[in-house]
């Protein structure tokens, strides 16, 4: 998925900067782009991703000790790139 431009639940372009798994579930880091795949913005935006009946799902993190977890992991990564 890393690198790819997908559409969120909301209907928003986002290009994938990483992914990473966490307890068993999938979390992607991306950034919104526009209709051109130019990206749009500073602020990255992490999502938790399923796949549905074939289609990809991306859902807020809900619970704040996981969000908080998944945040430190993908900057941990970024600063180590």
């Amino acid at each position: 998925m890393k690198d790819k431009v997908i559409s969120t639940k909301d209907n928003l372009r986002m290009y994938v900067l990483d992914e990473l798994e966490y307890k068993n579930k999938k979390y992607i880091m991306c950034i919104g782009v526009d209709e051109n795949d130019e990206i749009i913005g500073t602020n990255p935006h992490i999502y938790e991703v399923s796949v549905e009946e074939n289609d990809l799902v991306t859902s807020d993190i809900t619970d704040f000790e996981v969000a908080s977890v998944v945040n430190n992991m993908f900057l941990a990564r970024t600063q180590n790139n």
